[in-house]
């Protein structure tokens, strides 16, 4: 198996020629078997390579009892193909998985805690630091540890070994499996086992940024950036500090507390604004409540959310209140009378009315999807409950 997945002897090696060994036809699409392959197969949280054979789209790379399969939309017409890899894909890769070794065997150096878990995605890896519970102070120490051994241009080895030759090496982490492993060495300070593609030497990586992390279960979860990746998040992230340092008149140091000061600005004055609002609003309800009728309709231009807050004061005072928005074509009753249930009256009717909604026994609301409904439904309301209270 090792001989005929060349990605583990070059995985520089993207353009190759290979003969058609077994094709499988599955869901009109074509799983072949290669004599040799260059494509990577999903395993380990690395993503599988992409490409083409033969000029024909390579959909996804599998495998299966050992075997790597190739799924292609159409047949080659030829049994001698032509591979070739998405070489920005399979770096991307390389560099990530390489750089995540380097990440977990600081991680190790530091705190003596394991990585349990890893996933490469479009944009960040992320991977699961086992009963961990690191603060920014750690996650600082691992990523200044971790990119000072990226510029130490240490070599990147893989080689195979039997088990008991891998008792000879000081693995990170202890494999109890039987037969011939793939181990991945970073000069002199990393022995690990591992099937993935990796990129000859650690400067390779370029660095490595740490963009944040959180508490999973037991676990810390770390995300990190590496590369050009990480390159264009730092681009990205210091032109939105330049236009908040404009925007602000700041400079760095001072630009968060500036920040936190407009921020707390912000949050008085929308205290301010809602405490004016409550007042207008009771003072608007205080016209309806001043009528002195037991029911009361509301077609305020207002938004719905004010229209129901004015409802709620104004039925504070044994007044049942019946809201209407017709333009975004809702409704809303409010009572707070022993014998009014708002919630029981729109479950048993609404539906009539080709309307949805619910509430409880104070207040309830509903939306129609024709305003012709929603005037029907108004008149019921107030033939039902309205004529009682005059």
């Amino acid at each position: 198996m090792y001989k005929k997945n060349l990605y583990f002897k070059d995985p520089y090696l993207f353009e190759y020629k290979s003969i058609i060994k077994e094709i499988i036809k599955k869901d009109d699409k074509y799983h072949l078997l290669l004599e040799e392959t260059i494509f990577y197969p999903l395993s380990g949280g690395q993503p599988n390579d992409l490409g083409f054979i033969d000029d024909i789209a390579v959909l996804d790379v599998y495998e299966k009892n050992n075997l790597t399969y190739h799924v292609l939309n159409k047949k080659p017409s030829s049994n001698l193909v032509s591979l070739k890899i998405d070489i920005n894909r399979r770096i991307y890769n390389m560099k990530h998985h390489s750089a995540q070794h380097l990440l977990s065997a600081c991680i190790y150096n530091l705190f003596k805690l394991e990585t349990t878990s890893l996933n490469i995605s479009n944009n960040y890896v992320s991977l699961d630091i086992l009963d961990s519970k690191l603060n920014d102070e750690d996650i600082k120490r691992i990523e200044l540890y971790t990119n000072k051994k990226i510029m130490q241009n240490l070599n990147i080895k893989t080689y195979f070994k039997n088990k008991e030759e891998l008792k000879k090496l000081p693995l990170r982490k202890e494999v109890d499996l039987d037969g011939i492993l793939r181990v991945v060495e970073i000069e002199n300070f990393d022995y690990s086992t591992c099937c993935g593609t990796h990129v000859a030497k650690t400067g390779e990586i370029g660095i490595l940024k740490i963009i944040k992390y959180e508490y999973y279960k037991k676990n810390t979860r770390i995300y990190f950036k590496c590369a050009i990746n990480a390159l264009n998040d730092y681009i990205l992230k210091n032109n939105i500090i330049n236009k908040l340092k404009a925007l602000y008149s700041s400079t760095d140091d001072n630009l968060l507390n500036n920040i936190n000061i407009e921020r707390e600005n912000m949050l008085n004055l929308k205290k301010e604004n809602k405490d004016l609002k409550i007042k207008l609003l009771k003072f608007q309800a205080q016209k309806y409540i001043d009528l002195n009728k037991k029911f009361i309709i509301l077609d305020e231009e207002c938004e719905f959310k004010e229209l129901i807050e004015l409802g709620n004061i104004i039925s504070n005072e044994k007044i049942t209140v019946l809201g209407i928005n017709k333009n975004n074509k809702k409704i809303f009753l409010s009572s707070f009378l022993e014998n009014i249930n708002p919630g029981l009256i729109f479950k048993n009717t609404l539906k009539e009315y080709n309307a949805k909604g619910g509430g409880s026994s104070n207040f309830a609301q509903g939306a129609f999807l024709e305003v012709s409904d929603l005037d029907r439904y108004i008149d019921y309301i107030k033939n039902t409950l309205g004529d009682c209270y005059e």
